[in-house]
């Protein structure tokens, strides 16, 4: 506790007689982290390590901006398809970001199945056309002439309630 106090109160009171005295410059106070005059900071030991590790970063940096290419190609292009789909005006932006990659670029999977599904989903409701599907409008039916034979398809088994 009275290490803390110390240090605490030390640079306050150092201040203080400094301001009574008049003193201009402390003499005791010593800067930290003063630098030699021959330091020239932190030198790499080997230059050809410096370069390797640059090149890999190199690397590294053309990487990621062709893969952020790559995404930004894959969103344009959805945004041009909803552009088509829905009579929008163009962006030149899109069209720059298209011509970065340099090719065409498809629409990833996921996106694809967005905007085209696959199959049309299995509707539940009720459909009209589907009602009315197994329905034959032969002539007879028409005219109103008597039906003989109630057609049934080929190798069915007949109705066991009747």
């Amino acid at each position: 506790m009275e290490y803390v106090v110390k240090k605490s109160l030390l640079a306050p009171m150092k201040t203080l007689t400094y301001c009574v005295t008049g003193e201009k410059k402390p003499s005791s106070w010593t800067k930290r982290g003063s630098k030699r005059h021959g330091s020239k900071g932190r030198t790499c030991a080997d230059p050809h390590l410096l370069r390797s590790y640059q090149a890999d970063l190199e690397r590294e940096r053309k990487l990621r901006e062709a893969m952020n290419a790559q995404k930004n190609a894959e969103r344009a292009t959805m945004r041009a398809h909803f552009r088509r789909k829905y009579q929008l005006t163009k962006n030149a932006k899109d069209a720059d970001h298209l011509r970065a990659v340099g090719r065409k670029v498809p629409l990833p999977r996921e996106l694809a199945k967005m905007v085209r599904p696959d199959g049309a989903d299995k509707d539940d409701s009720f459909s009209l056309l589907r009602a009315f599907q197994g329905l034959s409008f032969s002539p007879p039916i028409f005219t109103g002439s008597k039906q003989t034979k109630t057609p049934t398809a080929a190798g069915a088994e007949p109705c066991r309630v009747m």
